[in-house]
């Protein structure tokens, strides 16, 4: 198959659902997730990303108190949380040959806490179909979240000892792309992504909106 035609068919990846902690490690709230695509070619090749949120709905203005005393019953209990998925759109991108692009998503301080993102993302990827995996040559991808601080953006007071050492860092050196702190529990890399499978019992919709490339 030529290159031509490959890119003709797009394909569906996806990081699976993966909880965001309220804290990084740096005790500070993650608020951005980062999606960073890669073209590893001569060519242009396009994407389009989707973000899922499945969120728990806290009160207005609630934010996250000390850690509870376990109890000597706790570890014979299994909570269930049920939440309904939203999703947004991180847009149509065309990515350059032999460049990155990063897509950077920020929420309010707190928002991500204890919520279950997934990423899935349609365009030029590698997929050996006998497999049903995504290889590498085309599109790669992965991502992760974390901390930014945008005190225009985010409304959500931190705790002072946070804002003082933000405050006294922004002196030297200030950027708003990027991250301050990740949180490497939510990265998922490149070969963690799989192929998002079209079955033949799929319903009308999802068949009608395969024959299309996006």
């Amino acid at each position: 198959m030529s290159s031509s035609a490959h890119h003709k068919k797009k394909e569906t990846v996806t990081s699976g659902p993966f909880l965001v902690p309220f804290l990084t490690p740096g005790y500070v709230p993650n608020n951005r997730i980062v999606v960073t695509i890669k073209n590893p070619t001569h060519k242009k090749l396009s994407v389009l990303v989707t973000l899922g949120i499945c969120k728990e709905c806290p009160q207005a203005g609630w934010q996250p108190s000390p850690a509870p005393v376990p109890s000597p019953n706790s570890t014979q209990c299994v909570d269930t949380i049920k939440t309904s998925e939203k999703e947004i759109s991180l847009g149509f991108h065309h990515v350059d040959p032999m460049s990155c692009l990063r897509i950077e998503k920020t929420f309010d301080y707190y928002y991500l806490g204890n919520t279950v993102l997934r990423v899935e993302a349609k365009g030029d990827f590698n997929v050996d179909h006998e497999c049903n995996t995504l290889l590498g040559g085309l599109l790669e991808i992965s991502s992760v979240v974390g901390f930014i601080w945008l005190p225009l953006v985010n409304t959500i007071t931190l705790p002072d000892y946070v804002t003082a050492n933000l405050q006294q860092a922004a002196l030297q050196y200030y950027n708003n792309n990027g991250l301050d702190v990740a949180d490497p529990s939510t990265f998922v890399p490149f070969g963690d992504y799989v192929v998002v499978k079209k079955h033949a019992n799929s319903d009308s919709s999802s068949s009608s909106s395969s024959s299309s490339d996006y």
